[in-house]
């Protein structure tokens, strides 16, 4: 279980005496104060919806994409530092603004050398700032992975740079779901393997839990199932999906449609805030 929490003191910019603060008034420190960490904040959100994006996009295409007709272990090996660099300035954004993350149960070091399928309930954006954070340092999980993520992203610079890494898009609705599990099952095979990913991570549920509330509501009276408070009954397709082409065959050594070791551990992660208030990115 991962608990996350904000603490302005904890993270952000700090303003002590050596600045010369402590001769002003109360109230002009305080404005003071607020308008160092709106400039941090600006910094930190231009950089990573916008700069780093665009910077790794023009990396990729121009130096590391023609390496995978020359040597693609090379590729991965460079491709995965950037994306490891990547995640370090996430991590430090979330640190800035006084993400705090708490690990309760197994301890996921065990994993970092196995290939795994990380599930995780979804409660807000912020979830992604605490997923990295947690698996930050973690051995080469956060330059390796794969994730699963809502095409609300895909047609932005951020979700531009997650393409070239290979995560996968998913435009949710019930008449898309056939054919959209059979893409990812493509995707699976043609490029988990070749890429030399590690982790999938996933969100189940299929969404932010405000945001399918009531339907949650529904499945579970239609299924005959204990509503749910805090989190929803998670929709197990991609997982199945995973499985079916990456699972283990009967000697455990090859998965099953694509190539290559198979995954071999389910990775069942609950987020959860203080007292049940979910951080807004904001």
């Amino acid at each position: 279980m991962l608990g996350a929490s904000i603490s302005p003191a904890e993270g952000g910019v700090q303003v002590d005496g050596k600045m010369g603060t402590d001769d002003l008034p109360a109230t002009q420190n305080l404005d003071f104060r607020r308008c160092i960490a709106f400039i941090g904040g600006t910094y930190f959100l231009i950089m990573t919806t916008f700069i780093i994006p665009v910077a790794c996009f023009a990396s990729c295409v121009l130096f590391l994409f023609p390496l995978m007709f020359i040597n693609m272990n090379l590729f991965n090996k460079l491709e995965q530092r950037l994306c490891r660099l990547v995640n370090d300035h996430w991590v430090t954004t979330a640190y800035y603004c006084g993400v705090q993350v708490r690990e309760y149960g197994t301890d996921v070091s065990r994993f970092i050398e196995s290939k795994c399928l990380y599930l995780a309930n979804h409660l807000g954006l912020v979830d992604h700032f605490v997923v990295m954070t947690s698996l930050h340092n973690r051995g080469n999980v956060s330059g390796s992975w794969m994730w699963v993520i809502y095409n609300i992203w895909k047609f932005t610079p951020l979700g531009a740079m997650w393409t070239l890494h290979g995560n996968f898009f998913v435009n949710g609705g019930p008449n898309r779901k056939a054919a959209l599990l059979e893409t990812f099952k493509k995707h699976l095979k043609n490029f988990f393997a070749k890429h030399n990913y590690s982790w999938i991570i996933m969100y189940p549920e299929g969404s932010r839990l405000y945001l399918i509330r009531e339907s949650a509501a529904s499945f579970a009276k239609k299924n005959g199932l204990q509503p749910l408070q805090h989190c929803t009954y998670p929709r197990t397709g991609a997982a199945h999906a995973v499985l079916e082409v990456l699972g283990p065959q009967k000697d455990g050594e090859v998965a099953r449609k694509g190539s290559g070791e198979p995954v071999k551990y389910i990775i069942d992660a609950t987020l959860g805030y203080p007292k049940g208030n979910v951080v807004d990115i904001a």
